[in-house]
């Protein structure tokens, strides 16, 4: 062991002892915990979803997508439909109108019945 300190200068030696200490007390790693841990931050940040695949991607696009054209889809069928009822209203609108009308003018039929039947009876008198 003494050959150690008389073969190389001490400052050798000092740093030989250091980097032993290092590595057994875990403070300097090896290239396999090196690896190993490399692994496991790739792998938390894909679990974290903190980066994604293309296929990953591409999936979540698909999702979205059909997502989007769903929606869409539903909410042009709503339109149609309400544009459906507001015509459906307006032609009850229009006939109500249009019986309205029609109304008046029985009225103004029988008025004037009534009146050539009083101009009669008057006549008569």
């Amino acid at each position: 062991m003494l050959e150690i300190f008389t073969t190389y200068p001490l400052l050798t030696v000092l740093i030989i002892a250091v980097v032993i200490w290092l590595i057994k007390s875990h403070i300097v790693a090896s290239h396999d915990e090196v690896t190993d841990l490399k692994e496991n931050i790739i792998k938390s940040l894909k679990d974290g979803k903190c980066f994604v695949t293309p296929d990953e991607l591409g999936q979540a696009k698909t999702e979205v997508k059909t997502d989007i054209e769903n929606r869409f889809l539903t909410l042009a069928a709503f339109a149609e439909f309400k544009s459906g009822i507001d015509n459906q209203f307006k032609t009850v609108f229009h006939r109500f109108d249009e019986g309205t009308e029609q109304f008046k003018e029985v009225n103004r039929g029988i008025n004037d019945i009534k009146n050539y039947l009083l101009k009669q009876k008057r006549g008569n008198e």
